[in-house]
């Protein structure tokens, strides 16, 4: 696959990475039109979608030091997650509660905002699919069918 999509000089640009960020960038920002759309007070939303990327990435390091305890021999190899080690529902449900927190210490309506939060989630959770499987994580089982996808692995 192609874990590595660019590199210049020692500085390499990873595709799993990159569609993290253009996922997390286009949910945001269709959550912020459609929120301007509905007359919701965008003042707050940068913030609400800022921690709970950063909640994310923890509660889904947590998630994966639950599940995989014995592949770690101390601690400065628990928080090293630049060798992989993450579990998206980790994350997903620690992003949600904190943009639930957020958005009720602001008096937010929280349900109006998670009706329109839940479809940025997905386009963001749909890039970094995409992300997993340019990274070759995932890839499923060996296939001859006509509509597989093919590629050397």
């Amino acid at each position: 696959m192609y874990p590595i999509l660019l590199s210049i000089g020692r500085i390499n640009i990873y595709s799993h990475g990159l569609m993290i960020a253009i996922g997390a960038a286009a949910g945001g920002y269709l959550v912020y039109l459609l929120a301007k759309q509905r007359g919701l007070n965008t003042s707050n939303l940068f913030d609400v979608i800022v921690y709970s990327l950063l909640g994310g990435l923890v509660g889904a390091r947590l998630l994966y030091l639950i599940l995989y305890p014995d592949q770690f021999s101390g601690f400065i190899a628990m928080i090293s997650i630049w060798y992989g080690g993450l579990v998206s529902f980790g994350g997903i449900f620690t992003g949600l509660f904190i943009a639930w927190v957020i958005l009720k210490a602001k008096k937010e309506p929280v349900r109006k905002w998670f009706d329109i939060g839940i479809i940025g989630l997905f386009i963001g959770w749909a890039f970094g699919r995409i992300g997993c499987f340019l990274n070759g994580d995932g890839l499923g089982i060996i296939s001859q069918s006509k509509i597989a996808i093919w590629g050397h692995i």
